[in-house]
């Protein structure tokens, strides 16, 4: 990969250029990185097929950013052997926003986050990618400096939404809430802070109201069937969704319930929860979360009831041809999960495989169970093919009763071997430059399936998707296009139906017309 890297017009010199992958996927061996020479040229070599976020470090600097989650850089997607020439990087200055938190006596707030937020020509809001995460932290004095800002609007916040409820375990006895700069409440009344290239906006104080209680909700882990105290069981808490079948945020603790099985969690904010037991998978017990609202005071007697759960045993095999580096069956991890109609405590905790590939999960809850891969990374291209039981295939999962004992459960894994090489095209001829992209994959079965990673087409529309089980799959193209002056941001997302084949190549092209009256989400 070769290009070049300006500040304005002109070059800028002794750059460091460096790649991270732009899919997340981890780098298992150092990639190269270079700086840049007096004419702000510079050259990438030996570098492994794959799809990579062309960087440079500048952190006072804005570099241009293709990439869907707001990280600066170039998207490049590198087939094996290929030459990626005239990658061209226009740095700008950044902006700086700075001022000073403090509580309604002037005291300095130290080590409070400063959220920041931008607001788009339709006062849409998006989260923003500093380069540096301590910045985002006030210091003794109260003080924040964010540098390396991108011009635009934006609205600088200190605290906690009120109006939403967070699992955050011992976060303190007190909270501040949500204060927009100066000292608004309401983000209808912030000020809007304009950033331009290399301006400094200072004096963006944040003056805090008077801190409000947290509280502590407690109680006790009990055996269902005895009624006695469980001891030595983790537990977490997670907020409820309005309909009380599910969870939003979750948390969990490092802390065990005592002899007495008694539990404890500090710091809540005024909200609907529900708190369970995380056990490890050897304990063979699931909990039937516990239900409490904080509204104004602590809550005392909450109870957890746990049961032994059902247990599932049989063996993982891989079918068909393995690649060289595949990984053995006793480095697999899978999951096991139940769904049913009420709400259930999450489940966190791995399945070991055994070298022989036996398996056995514990601990489960009764409803329908089904099994994924449990890893990070996944290996490339493997997959849950199907599932057996008695060596008749259960696609809607597996049925579990209360305390039910099941053999014969055999999880089949394959590698897929398909390639999608694809391509977006601007009608027209129009430039991707300054487009954000992105391509979502899904295995259709039944009407369902798995999502596969999301890609980036990078700066020449191209995107591979590799390892793919034969099937049938949903090709989605999401793509937004900054407006030129005058006209709006243009969206769009278009879907095609692609058949895969193990070994093959498919080809997938894209035609995306801008000057289309009707915007599509």
């Amino acid at each position: 990969i070769s290009g070049r890297v300006t500040l304005g017009d002109k070059p800028a010199p002794g750059v460091a250029v460096l790649l991270a992958s732009s899919d997340y996927t981890p780098i298992d061996k150092p990639l190269p990185k270079t700086t840049t020479d007096e004419d702000g040229h510079f050259q990438l070599t030996h570098i492994p097929a794959g799809n990579y976020l062309l960087q440079t470090f500048t952190p006072a600097f804005v570099a241009p950013s293709d990439d869907m989650r707001g990280r600066a850089g170039k998207v490049i997607n590198l087939s094996e052997g290929e030459a990626v020439e005239d990658i061209d990087i226009a740095l700008t200055r950044g902006g700086v926003i700075t001022g000073r938190v403090i509580d309604a006596n002037g005291q300095p707030l130290i080590q409070e986050s400063v959220r920041l937020t931008a607001l788009d020509e339709r006062g849409q809001k998006r989260g923003v990618n500093m380069p540096y995460s301590v910045m985002l932290t006030t210091d003794d004095r109260g003080v924040y400096r964010l540098f390396g800002v991108p011009p635009g609007r934006y609205i600088v916040s200190v605290g906690v939404d009120a109006k939403f409820a967070y699992a955050r375990p011992n976060f303190g006895s007190n909270y501040y809430p949500l204060t927009y700069h100066p000292d608004a409440k309401d983000e209808s009344r912030a000020t809007v802070i304009e950033v331009t290239s290399g301006s400094e906006a200072t004096g963006t104080d944040i003056t805090v109201g008077a801190a409000s209680k947290a509280y502590r909700a407690s109680g006790r882990i009990v055996d269902a069937d005895t009624g006695k105290p469980v001891a030595g069981l983790s537990y977490g808490y997670g907020t409820l969704q309005q309909d009380g079948r599910s969870f939003g945020s979750i948390a969990t603790t490092a802390a065990p319930s005592n002899s007495r099985g008694e539990f404890q969690l500090d710091g809540i904010m005024p909200g609907h929860y529900a708190v369970f037991t995380s056990p490890n998978d050897a304990s063979g017990f699931y909990s039937d979360p516990g239900a409490f609202d904080i509204t104004d005071a602590d809550v005392t007697g909450i109870e957890i009831k746990v049961h032994r759960g059902s247990t599932i045993t049989g063996i993982v095999v891989v079918e068909g041809e393995a690649p060289e580096d595949a990984p053995r069956l006793s480095n697999l991890r899978i999951g096991a999960n139940v769904t049913s109609q009420s709400l259930s405590a999450p489940r966190f905790t791995p399945i070991n495989v055994a070298p022989d590939g036996s398996f056995s999960a514990t601990g489960l809850q009764p409803g329908k169970a089904n099994f994924n891969l449990a890893m990070y990374p996944i290996p490339k291209g493997l997959s849950l093919a199907r599932l057996e039981r008695d060596g008749v295939e259960q696609p809607e999962g597996i049925e579990i009763a209360a305390g039910e004992q099941i053999s014969g459960i055999k999880v089949v894994l394959a590698y897929g071997t398909g390639v999608i090489r694809g391509q977006v095209r601007i009608e027209g001829g129009a430039s991707l430059d300054g487009a954000r992209m992105f391509i979502n994959c899904r295995r259709i079965l039944d009407g369902q399936g798995p999502g596969m990673p999301t890609v980036s087409p990078d700066t020449r529309g191209r995107f591979t998707l590799d390892g793919l089980f034969a099937g049938e799959y949903e090709i989605s193209l999401y793509i937004t296009v900054s407006p030129a002056p005058g006209r709006p941001t243009f969206q769009k997302s278009v879907t095609q139906r692609v058949s895969i084949t193990n070994g093959t190549e498919t080809a997938v092209t894209f035609v995306i017309d801008p000057n289309e009256n009707k915007q599509q989400q």
